[in-house]
């Protein structure tokens, strides 16, 4: 057991020894920049790399791994034409359910607030409400104009927005019919 000759030593004695407590008598948890609430950027890529769509692959770090329209592409099931196409309808389609439908696919956190769940992002002017349901009417009628329209809009919504990887090939292929339609609309 060591003695502490003088207060200094008595200090640090006094902080090596004795854990600091939290107020239920617990040793108090790590609040360091490594704490208990943030990861360090090596513990999030291994996350990201053992992601079973990232096994196997040459380059676990691909971005477009992350979402199911990327991986397609990666695969060659679709062309960097389809895959342009494809990620323009996300955000239209996205878009268009927030401010003209008042559906939210996906809803950032930050644009709710905490007490009533109410929508604090802004909205739009109504010139650009009016090009938005502009572009989706065209969209719309170029799927329409595919004979698969219902097949291709609900392939392109699981596939571009949803991020549901396509298993059957039936969906496959009204994805690429709906890709090709909307790539000839917007080229």
């Amino acid at each position: 057991m060591a003695y502490a000759n003088t207060p200094e030593k008595l200090r640090h004695l006094k902080q090596i020894s004795a854990p600091r407590r939290e107020p239920n008598g617990r040793a108090q948890r790590p609040t360091t920049v490594v704490g208990r609430n943030e990861e360090t950027e090596a513990a999030i890529m291994t996350t990201v790399r053992s992601q079973p769509h990232r096994r196997g692959h040459t380059d676990p770090d691909e971005p477009k791994l992350g979402d199911a329209l990327g991986r397609l592409l990666i695969e060659r099931a679709v062309d960097i034409d389809q895959y342009a196409a494809g990620e323009r309808w996300k955000l239209l389609h996205e878009a268009h359910g927030r401010d003209c439908e008042g559906v939210s696919y996906r809803i950032a956190p930050q644009t709710l607030d905490g007490a009533g769940g109410r929508s604090t992002a802004t909205e739009r002017p109504p010139e650009q409400l009016v090009a938005l349901r502009k572009d989706w009417d065209a969209a719309m009628r170029a799927l329409e104009e595919t004979g698969e329209g219902r097949a291709a809009y609900q392939a392109l919504t699981l596939v571009c927005t949803l991020d549901s990887y396509p298993r059957l090939d039936e969906v496959r292929g009204s994805l690429r019919v709906g890709l090709n339609a909307l790539h000839r609309l917007w080229k």
